[in-house]
């Protein structure tokens, strides 16, 4: 039989009361706690998530590092599938985080820790044993890059800058098009990236068609034929 493990002050429903839920889907809050220490929670249907605002979302200091990516990389050598399992699981909680971020609007600290991730698994692939398998570790390079993307481009959107949307696009699958070359792999974050990318050239207006063409002229000259090649998409697509 199982008895309680706990204490009548471990019971948080005084504060999901105070912070109902309203069936929406999850919302998000910072707040600072009473150790001045800003913290970013979650609203979930059952309870919430709570992260740190800053350094690793659950606090955590392994080998008194601020992340296991520290710890392993000062270590030096090739990583095993120990450590490689404990930065995945780690990257995992960043991108929770960077999710929360993005359900409050906060789209500048949403890229930062997607910019972490994409990183901490770059860094991950080029130093791992050989028999760790490189496909899940890109799969959290894949998640960030497009959760970056969308963070950016939403970014910019509400600032009116579709042309900055559209860069950020055009960044992210010039990377992911990269890795595909690289890895043979066509994932679902590209397809989602093209559909983003679509939902803002409706927005351009033609007068920029000049700016395109530009962009595409120096792409060809800095040899970036994966930017070259979306440009020419959007060039197709205002032109229909």
């Amino acid at each position: 039989m199982i008895g309680p493990e706990g204490n009548p002050s471990d019971d948080i429903r005084e504060i999901l009361t105070r912070w109902p839920w309203q069936g929406e889907g999850p919302r998000a809050r910072l707040f600072v706690g009473a150790d001045g220490l800003e913290r970013l929670q979650v609203r979930l249907e059952a309870g919430l998530l709570q992260f740190e605002g800053v350094g690793r979302p659950d606090g955590g200091r392994p080998h008194g590092f601020d992340s296991v990516w520290d710890a392993t990389r000062s270590k030096g050598g090739q990583v095993g599938p120990h450590a490689a399992d404990a930065m995945r699981e780690e990257a995992q909680l960043f991108h929770q985080r960077a999710s929360a971020w993005f359900l409050l609007g906060a789209f500048d600290r949403a890229s930062a820790d997607c910019a972490r991730n994409a990183s901490a698994m770059q860094w991950l692939v080029e130093n791992a044993l050989p028999e760790i398998d490189p496909a899940p570790l890109q799969s959290v390079r894949f998640a960030a890059i497009l959760l970056q993307a969308r963070a950016q481009a939403t970014g910019c959107a509400r600032r009116g800058d579709t042309q900055g949307a559209l860069a950020a696009i055009d960044q992210a699958l010039g990377s992911m098009q990269r890795l595909q070359q690289e890895h043979d792999a066509l994932p679902t974050e590209v397809a989602m990236l093209r559909a983003l990318r679509d939902a803002f050239i409706p927005k351009l207006p033609s007068s920029q068609r000049a700016d395109l063409e530009q962009r595409l002229r120096d792409a060809v000259r800095r040899e970036n034929f994966a930017l070259a090649s979306i440009l020419r998409d959007e060039l197709r697509q205002i032109s229909d």
